[in-house]
């Protein structure tokens, strides 16, 4: 039953401080099917990523159903879209082509 809410529901808080955060509305359509897909699957992969690590160095395991596993997630889920933006605004990569070095038969120049 936990995996069933770590799944559906828990991604969901993910999805809604994203969309407050950016002013969208969440409505019915393929796009935010796709946003909260995304967010399903950034929740369970890093959750279960964050889990393997503890368990590994500190000896703290936590399977996707037990109620740590779940708690961890809903911490995660309201920490991570936060943590997204962070990277968008200060680590974006922008690229700019300014000439195209061809000429009109569409061969490279030089060779």
């Amino acid at each position: 039953m936990l995996e069933f809410v770590n799944l559906l529901f828990i991604p969901f808080i993910s999805l809604h401080i994203w969309y407050r955060r950016h002013d969208l509305k969440i409505e019915k359509n393929i796009s935010t099917l796709s946003d909260y897909v995304i967010w399903v699957v950034a929740d369970l992969v890093i959750c279960a990523v964050i889990m393997i690590v503890l368990g590994k160095f500190v000896g703290i395991e936590a399977h996707p159903d037990s109620m740590t596993f779940s708690i961890a997630e809903c911490f995660l889920a309201i920490i991570l879209p936060y943590i997204h933006e962070v990277f968008r605004k200060y680590f974006e990569v922008k690229v700019e082509i300014t000439k195209r070095n061809s000429d009109k038969t569409g061969k490279k120049a030089g060779c």
